[in-house]
């Protein structure tokens, strides 16, 4: 995945977003081609909740996943920084739009991932990501 389907920002100066790193930090987040976010869909799961963990992460950075409220205020679910989950317990039967994956340096990630739901087994993927190089202008003061 990537890298056009991504689009380049900076870590916003509001503290619920300190998650990511200093205010005003380039990041990068991947976009599904489109306006469109990644999904963490669990429609077809019942039975009970799904435990979604990330299991491995490589590259030159952090990677970081979180969801924003209708009122902008961000939810980390997983990441590779300190003090971010590496866990998250998800509805069966739900589809969670719009989770943010964020990468806070260019180059090749491997995001590994398991999940699993009652009684079966973990299931594990792995999802290859390229960040470009995060250029962004420089700020006004």
């Amino acid at each position: 995945l990537g890298p056009d389907g991504g689009l380049a920002a900076r870590v916003p100066h509001r503290p619920a977003f300190r998650f990511l790193g200093a205010a005003g930090r380039p990041v990068w987040a991947l976009a599904g081609g489109d306006p469109a976010l990644p999904a963490l869909d669990t429609t077809g799961v019942s039975g009970g909740p799904v435990t979604l963990a990330l299991t491995g992460v490589t590259g030159p950075g952090r990677f970081t996943a979180y969801t924003l409220s209708g009122f902008g205020t961000p939810t980390p679910l997983l990441g590779s920084g300190a003090g971010l989950p590496d866990s998250v317990l998800l509805p069966a039967g739900t589809r969670t739009g719009g989770v943010v994956w964020a990468f806070d340096a260019a180059g090749d990630y491997e995001l590994t991932f398991t999940a699993a739901a009652g009684p079966v087994g973990p299931a594990a993927a792995t999802w290859r990501v390229t960040v470009p190089p995060i250029d962004l202008p420089p700020v006004d003061p």
